[in-house]
């Protein structure tokens, strides 16, 4: 943000630049929005000589932007990294879910066929955890 206000202040009556680097308007608030705007300002201000010459006259040097770069870079991946976790762990609980539905079909079939087996012998379906219907 250091590096936009004073973008803003160095750039005020250069419209194309204000353009190029997205200084008018708010910043996005959703992430994507503010990566988009970020990563623009970045690039566009180090392919830029005209804006990299007026940047180091506000002690912005170009390793400084290549280093603001390399951190929005990072929460990028570090973001997508994070996004992948997620699928991955929707994935497994989506498999677990399945796999317990399966499982409590088959107990209950389990269960009600042991009844019928062992009606007779009402202790052995309690040795099983299975108890008397009321």
């Amino acid at each position: 943000m250091r590096c936009l206000k004073i973008a803003r202040v160095a750039f005020k009556n250069n419209a194309g630049i204000i353009t190029e680097l997205a200084l008018n308007g708010s910043r996005k608030e959703s992430f994507s929005g503010w990566l988009l705007q970020a990563k623009q300002f970045y690039t566009n201000s180090l392919t830029n000589p005209i804006i990299l010459k007026e940047f180091q006259q506000y002690g912005i040097t170009k390793a400084k932007l290549e280093g603001f770069q390399a951190e929005t870079n990072a929460v990028e991946s570090a973001s997508l990294a994070q996004e992948k976790e997620k699928g991955n762990a929707q994935n497994a609980t989506k498999v677990r879910d399945k796999a317990i539905n399966e499982l409590s079909d088959w107990l209950s079939d389990f269960i009600a066929i042991a009844r019928i087996a062992l009606e007779a012998e009402p202790q052995l379906l309690e040795s099983l955890g299975i108890l008397e219907r009321s």
